[in-house]
């Protein structure tokens, strides 16, 4: 009955580690999810200032174009 008892103390602390380590990986992932979030953001921010500068350009060129 011991040994039985001692298996089962084993397998509980094993899973206790292993929960252990899940929290932490799944902070981290939460934590580089955020940071991959801001990063899109940032950078759907750029693609819209490049896509006005763009259009703006193009609106010039077809004035000039328009002029000349």
């Amino acid at each position: 009955m011991s040994v039985d008892l001692k298996k089962f103390e084993q397998k509980i602390d094993d899973i206790i580690t292993k929960c252990t380590k899940l929290q932490k990986e799944n902070l981290s992932l939460k934590k580089r999810e955020s940071e991959f979030l801001n990063q899109r953001n940032e950078l759907i921010e750029k693609h819209g200032v490049t896509l006005n500068r763009l259009e703006n350009l193009i609106k010039r060129l077809k004035n000039f174009n328009n002029e000349n």
